[in-house]
C-alpha cells in the first residue's frame, strides 16, 4: 500500500473537490489566467499521487465515493492518461443525468491528458448512450478534438435528449456545417429554452438572417441564456448606433434583471454607459456586479487600486457582517447570481466616481473596450493571455466573431 489509511481517506476527498475547484475557477472573474494554470497544477498535484498508487499496485477506486462531484473526473481522467479501461468504466457507470457536474467531469477527464488516439474511449461512450456520454462526445467534437462521422452524426441526430441536441447545434454552428438548416430553423422555437437558444446561436453563425430575430427574443425575455444571447448578438454587431439602441431598451426594460443589464453594458465595451454602472454600484444588491462589469471594460482592479469597500469599524464589525449575511441569503434566491458573485469586492462608489473621472476612456466613447484596450485582434490574443477569467471569455468570442478565429474553449486544460 502506497499511503496510510487516514491519508487515503483525506485523498479520496480533496482529490474530487480539487476539481470542484478547478471547475467552479472557468467562469469566476477572481481568476486571471495565471490563476487558472496554478488551480490546474493543483488537481494535477492529486492526479500525480494516484498515479504514484497506480504504479504501486492499489486499488484506488475503492478510495472515491462516486457520489462526490469530481470523483467521476479522477477516476476517467487516471483511465484515459494510464490506458485503464477498467477505471474508466467505472467513472460511466457513475453517471448521472441529474448530477449536473457530470458530463463536465468526462469532458474534463478526456481532454486533460496528451492522447494522441481517443478513439477508444470515444468508443465506451457512444456505447455506453446516455444523455451525459452523448452530450460528452459532441462537446470533444466542438473543442476539434476529433471529428464526427456521418454515422454518428445520424445517431446523434436521433437523439432529442435537450442536452445533446443542444450540444449537436452548437457543433453545426461552429463548425459552419449548414447541411441541416432545416432541422436548426424547426428549433428555433423549441418550447425547451436550452435548445431554443442553441437553435439560434447555431443560425446566427451560420449567417442565417431570421436566427437574429429568435436571438433578440432570448435577449428579452426572461429566461436562462439571456446573457449568453446578449453577448451573441452585442460582440458580433457592427453598427455602434443599433447597439446603442440595443442597450437602452435593456436598460429601459423592466423585465431585465439589474445583473444581466450590468452584463450588456460590460460586453458592449461602451465607456459612455460606464455612467449607468457608477448608478448600479449605489444598489448594495448589485454592486458586486456592477464592479466587475466596470473591470471588465476598464480593466481595473478594485482592490489593488483601493476602490473597494475593505474599510470596516470594529464596533460595528458584528453589525456589518449580520447585515451582509442577510443580503447574502437573498442574493442567492434571485437569477443571474452566480457562486462567485460573493468573493467580488463591493466598490467605494466615492472613490469610483472619483477615479473615473479621471480617466481618459471616458472621453473617448465611440470605441469599444475590453480590458482597458481599445477591441482590436492584437489586444484581444493580450487579454486571452492576461485578463481574467470573464475578460478572456468576451474576447475569445469577439475574436471567434469578427476576426474569423476558430471557436475555441478558454479553459483547456
Amino acid at each position: 500500500m502506497s499511503y496510510s489509511q487516514s491519508v487515503i481517506k483525506q485523498l479520496g476527498k480533496d482529490a474530487p473537490y480539487s476539481w470542484f475547484l478547478f471547475d467552479q475557477a472557468k467562469s469566476n472573474p477572481r481568476y486571471c489566467y495565471n490563476d487558472f494554470r496554478e488551480q490546474s497544477n493543483a488537481l494535477e498535484a492529486y492526479l500525480d499521487t494516484f498515479t504514484v498508487a497506480l504504479n504501486g499496485g492499489d486499488d484506488i477506486d475503492n478510495w472515491l465515493d462516486i457520489n462526490d462531484w469530481g470523483s467521476c473526473f479522477i477516476l476517467a481522467a487516471l483511465g484515459v492518461g494510464h490506458c485503464r479501461p477498467d477505471l474508466f468504466d467505472k467513472a460511466l457507470d457513475g453517471l448521472k443525468e441529474k448530477q449536473e457536474t457530470h458530463y463536465r467531469e468526462i469532458l474534463d477527464a478526456c481532454r486533460w491528458y496528451d492522447c494522441d488516439d481517443l478513439s477508444p474511449w470515444l468508443l465506451k461512450l457512444c456505447k455506453h448512450s446516455s444523455p451525459v456520454a452523448n452530450q460528452t462526445v459532441l462537446a470533444l467534437a466542438r473543442r476539434q478534438t476529433f471529428n464526427i462521422s456521418d454515422e454518428m452524426l445520424s445517431l446523434f441526430i436521433q437523439d432529442h435528449h435537450p442536452a445533446v441536441r443542444s450540444q449537436l447545434f452548437h457543433w453545426f454552428g461552429e463548425q459552419g456545417y449548414g447541411q441541416h438548416l432545416d432541422l436548426i430553423k424547426m428549433h428555433y422555437s423549441n418550447e425547451n429554452p436550452q435548445v431554443a437558444y442553441a437553435a439560434a446561436r447555431a443560425g446566427f453563425l451560420l449567417n442565417q438572417s431570421d436566427a437574429r430575430e429568435y436571438l433578440k427574443q432570448v435577449a428579452l425575455s426572461d429566461n436562462s441564456y439571456m446573457r449568453e444571447a446578449i453577448a451573441l448578438l452585442f460582440i458580433k454587431q457592427e453598427e455602434g448606433t443599433v447597439l446603442e439602441d440595443w442597450l437602452t431598451q435593456l436598460w429601459n426594460s423592466e423585465h431585465v434583471s439589474l445583473r444581466v443589464k450590468a452584463y450588456a453594458i460590460a460586453v458592449s465595451g461602451m465607456s459612455a454607459w460606464i455612467e449607468k454602472l457608477l448608478e448600479l454600484m449605489e444598489d448594495r444588491d448589485v454592486a458586486r456586479v456592477a464592479g466587475e462589469a466596470l473591470a471588465i471594460i476598464t480593466g481595473v482592479d478594485l482592490e489593488e487600486s483601493e476602490l473597494d469597500d475593505a474599510e470596516v469599524c470594529d464596533d460595528c464589525d458584528f453589525i456589518k457582517k449580520e447585515q451582509e449575511a442577510k443580503e447574502k441569503s437573498t442574493r442567492s434566491s434571485k437569477r443571474f447570481v452566480h457562486v462567485w458573485e460573493e468573493d467580488l469586492p463591493i466598490p467605494a462608489v466615492e472613490k469610483v466616481y472619483e477615479w473615473w473621472y479621471a480617466q481618459d476612456l471616458k472621453s473617448k466613447s465611440g470605441e469599444r473596450y475590453l480590458a482597458g484596450q481599445v477591441i482590436s485582434e492584437s489586444s484581444l490574443n493580450k487579454i486571452l493571455s492576461s485578463g481574467n477569467q470573464s475578460q478572456r471569455q468576451i474576447a475569445s468570442l469577439h475574436l471567434s466573431l469578427n476576426f474569423s478565429y476558430r471557436w475555441t474553449d478558454i479553459n483547456q486544460c
